[in-house]
């Protein structure tokens, strides 16, 4: 019993890290390395078929800063496809695919939708031929997130 409250007593009330003496883990960004912002667009959420939209070399995360950035749609997406953003944070210099301390975040930026007249028109249609195989009414129309 003695020894559990003793474990948990050291789970809240650390030792203080004395560098070369120990083990230690210390933060990564404590060494303050170079770092590099890619922020890439894309078809799927995962790591394929990135297209660079943006790329800041000697990234501080510690200031903010805006970018006004033009994105080309691709073809698939006008034709109601999602479009994805992925944000990577990676050694400068490194690709981010090879980097093994990247940190990446994936973001939707237009969502597969129909109109409320389209799908009003399809669930009237839906309902009106229920025992046919249901047909499209409309192509549904891709749409951007608001922020």
């Amino acid at each position: 019993m003695s020894h559990t409250c003793w474990v948990i007593y050291g789970f809240v009330y650390t030792k203080p890290c004395e560098r070369g003496k120990g083990d230690c883990i210390s933060s990564y960004l404590a060494e303050r390395p170079r770092l590099q912002l890619s922020i890439f667009s894309s078809l799927r959420p995962d790591h394929s078929e990135l297209n660079l939209i943006i790329k800041i070399d000697d990234f501080d995360i510690h200031s903010k800063f805006e970018r006004v950035v033009n994105v080309s749609l691709p073809l698939a997406t006008r034709n109601n496809g999602t479009l994805h953003t992925l944000v990577y944070v990676h050694k400068f210099g490194v690709s981010p695919l090879q980097d093994n301390r990247q940190v990446h975040h994936v973001a939707q930026l237009s969502t597969y939708m129909m109109s409320r007249k389209n799908v009003s028109s399809a669930k009237e249609v839906l309902k009106k031929h229920a025992a046919t195989a249901p047909r499209v009414v409309d192509r549904p129309i891709s749409h951007w997130r608001s922020r």
